[in-house]
């Protein structure tokens, strides 16, 4: 088993987009995902780049802007996927997280 199975596996998501029964939308907080390799500033006054494989079968390219999480936690793959906001719904291969004017949030731009 691979590092990147091992930690997809102790993660225990489905393997499948869970949808809503409610609705036709994707719950893209419960889909799998694991970071192959990321490039991140230590100084924080750059982009941080990541690849992300999503559901074993999309890349995913996130880009962060400077000072939106902690370096700690930009170099620490497990923590990222938990405090990245959901993923947009559609065919995207390239996105960027950004906050909100207020300041406040952080989503996809």
């Amino acid at each position: 088993m691979s590092k990147l199975d091992r930690v997809l596996s102790a993660r225990k998501l489905p393997l499948r987009h869970t949808r809503d029964p409610r609705s036709q939308s994707v719950d893209t907080m419960h889909l799998q995902k694991g970071i192959l390799n990321q490039e991140a500033d230590p100084d924080d006054s750059e982009p941080s780049h990541h690849r992300i494989l999503v559901e074993r079968t999309h890349f995913k390219c996130v880009t962060i802007d400077p000072e939106i999480y902690d370096i700690d936690d930009l170099c620490f793959p497990p923590i990222l996927l938990e405090i990245l906001p959901p993923f947009p719904i559609g065919s995207w291969n390239c996105g960027r997280i950004g906050r909100t004017v207020d300041n406040r949030h952080r989503h996809f731009i």
